[in-house]
C-alpha cells in the first residue's frame, strides 16, 4: 500500500551552510519516503528527479559540480524521458543505474566530509545527562557509533555505556560483571535499576501523601487547647451559677468561709413563716404575710416551712 500524498522529508541543504542532518540519517529518511509513497517503483530517472528536488537549492547546486551531475546522466529538459509517466515509458537517456549513480555521488561527497577522529572523540565524550533515560542514552550512543569504523562496535558501545552511565550504583554493578559483560546485558541491567528507582519513587510519594492526609485529619495541640478553653469557661460559669443553690459541702473554700461567718452572725434569726434568716416571724415585712401555702392551703406561711409537708 502506498500513500501518494505523503509529505517528503525536509530538504537536505537549502542554503550554503552545514547540513542540518548527517547525510546517512537523511538518506534513510528519503528511502522511507520512497517506499511509503510508492515512488520506489518509479523509473530511475523519475526517482533521481525526486532526489534532486528533495536536496534543496544548495544541494542541487553542489550536485551539478560533481562528475555525475555534469555528465550525460544529468536530468533531461522538462518533458524528456527522465520525467516519464508511471506507465513505464523510458527514454534511452534514462539508464537503469541513473538514480544509483546520483545517489552514490552524493553519498561520497557528503560522507567524506565526516572527520572520523572528531566523531570518535564525540562518541567517547558521550555521557548520560541528568534526567536522561536509559533508552535515550542508548539511542545517542548508537547514533554516534554508526559508521565510525570501530573494530568491534559492541565492545565500543559497551565500554562507553559503562563510562557514561550517570548512576554510581549501576556503574559499580556493571564493573562487577567483568569481561563477560556485553552491551545488551549492560543495557538490561541499567533498565532494571531504572525501573526499580521509579517504583521506589512512586511508593515514597504515595506514603508521603498518606502521611499528609493523616496529619490534616489529626487536630493540632493548639487547636485542642483553644477548643477546650470555651468548654472550661462554660464549666466555670456553670459551677458559679450552681454554687448558690448547692449544699455547703460543694461550695468553694472562700465561699464556705463567707457562709460560715454569715451563719454565725445570723444563727439566732429564723422566720418560721418564710424561712428567712434575716428576720423573725413577727416581722411585719415578712413576705409570707397574707400568702397561702401551696401545700396545705393555709395562709401566713410558705410551702418550704410548712409543718404538714
Amino acid at each position: 500500500m502506498s500513500f501518494p500524498g505523503l509529505a517528503p522529508p525536509s530538504v537536505f541543504l537549502a542554503t550554503p551552510s552545514r547540513p542540518p542532518l548527517p547525510w546517512e540519517q537523511w538518506e534513510k529518511m528519503f528511502n522511507v519516503y520512497l517506499v511509503t509513497s510508492g515512488a520506489a517503483e518509479f523509473a530511475p530517472g523519475r526517482r533521481k528527479a525526486i532526489l534532486l528536488h528533495c536536496l534543496g537549492a544548495e544541494g542541487q547546486r553542489i550536485y551539478q559540480t560533481l562528475p555525475a551531475g555534469s555528465s550525460a546522466a544529468a536530468p533531461a529538459a522538462p518533458g524528456a524521458a527522465a520525467l516519464a509517466d508511471e506507465d513505464g515509458d523510458k527514454s534511452a537517456a534514462a539508464t537503469s543505474d541513473e538514480y544509483d549513480t546520483a545517489l552514490v555521488a552524493l553519498r561520497h561527497h557528503f560522507s567524506t566530509s565526516c572527520n572520523v577522529v572528531v566523531e570518535r572523540h564525540r562518541f567517547h565524550r558521550c555521557c548520560q545527562h541528568s534526567g536522561e533515560s536509559i533508552h535515550d542514552f542508548v539511542a545517542a550512543l548508537w547514533e554516534l557509533a554508526s559508521h565510525r569504523s570501530f573494530v568491534s562496535q559492541d565492545e565500543a558501545l559497551r565500554d562507553q555505556f559503562v563510562v557514561g552511565i550517570a548512576s554510581n550504583r549501576v556503574h559499580e554493578r556493571l564493573l562487577l560483571e567483568g569481561p563477560s559483560l556485553s552491551f545488551e546485558s549492560s543495557v538490561r541491567i541499567a533498565l532494571q535499576f531504572e525501573q526499580a528507582a521509579e517504583e521506589l519513587k512512586e511508593f515514597s510519594l504515595s506514603v508521603d501523601q498518606v502521611s499528609l492526609q493523616r496529619r490534616r485529619k489529626k487536630p493540632s495541640h493548639s487547636s485542642q487547647k483553644s477548643d477546650s478553653q470555651p468548654a472550661a469557661h462554660f464549666q466555670q460559669q456553670l459551677t458559679k451559677s450552681a454554687g448558690s443553690h448547692a449544699p455547703q459541702r460543694n461550695r468553694p473554700p472562700e465561699r464556705n468561709r463567707e457562709w460560715s461567718r454569715c451563719s454565725a452572725s445570723s444563727a439566732s434569726l429564723h422566720c418560721s413563716r418564710c424561712g428567712s434568716r434575716d428576720h423573725l416571724a413577727s416581722d411585719s415585712q415578712c413576705p409570707a404575710h397574707g400568702k397561702s401555702c401551696l401545700f396545705c392551703g393555709h395562709k401566713g406561711h410558705f410551702q418550704n416551712v410548712c409543718n404538714r409537708e
